[in-house]
């Protein structure tokens, strides 16, 4: 499977306190399986999605918005969601094969890697225990590498999160041409 998507774990956190570090942000009243919001695209013209999963509050945002550290007028969002706890951003480019892992505790990044074509492209910080002695397939790395990542870093498994409804939110902010 080629994954094309961007999402962001946050310890102890709740969809409220999300939504409140997005201007504009609002629930849409529908929510979807999983497997309808880890994709390129979100249903119903949604821009996020969310979900609380034990401890774990799940955001996917499918173009990793949430997950650079400036966004035109929003400043770090992830930063700013990690205050007083911990917060991680992933993105799959599967066209491409990027994969790339964020990692920020009480408001200050930690880590950043990216890979491209088996190649690390960029990378902030020191490598933390959990990436080591992840297998690397011949392509390069993939979802696998995501979700291990996420599994040792979290306990959260993908079969977890498939059993999870996600609410759908509006976010006008993260509009693509709010952001031009």
């Amino acid at each position: 499977m080629s994954w094309s998507m961007g999402f962001v774990v946050v310890r102890d956190c709740r969809s409220s306190d999300v939504l409140g570090c997005i201007q504009g942000a609002c629930l849409t009243g529908e929510s979807v399986a999983a497997d309808d919001v880890f994709t390129s695209e979100l249903p119903f013209g949604a821009r996020l999605s969310l979900a609380e999963v034990d401890g774990w509050c799940i955001i996917v945002e499918p173009f990793g918005l949430l997950f650079i550290d400036v966004l035109d007028g929003h400043g770090d969002i992830l930063s700013a969601l990690s205050k007083g706890t911990a917060a991680m951003g992933f993105f799959l480019a599967g066209i491409t094969g990027t994969c790339a892992f964020r990692l920020c505790i009480d408001g200050v990044e930690r880590r950043w890697i990216m890979h491209e074509a088996r190649q690390i492209v960029d990378e902030r910080g020191t490598a933390i225990l959990e990436e080591l002695g992840i297998p690397m397939p011949a392509w390069g790395y993939d979802e696998d590498w995501v979700f291990t990542l996420l599994e040792r870093l979290t306990g959260l498994t993908w079969s977890q999160l498939q059993a999870h409804r996600f609410a759908l939110a509006s976010a006008p902010a993260l509009d693509p041409g709010a952001l031009d």
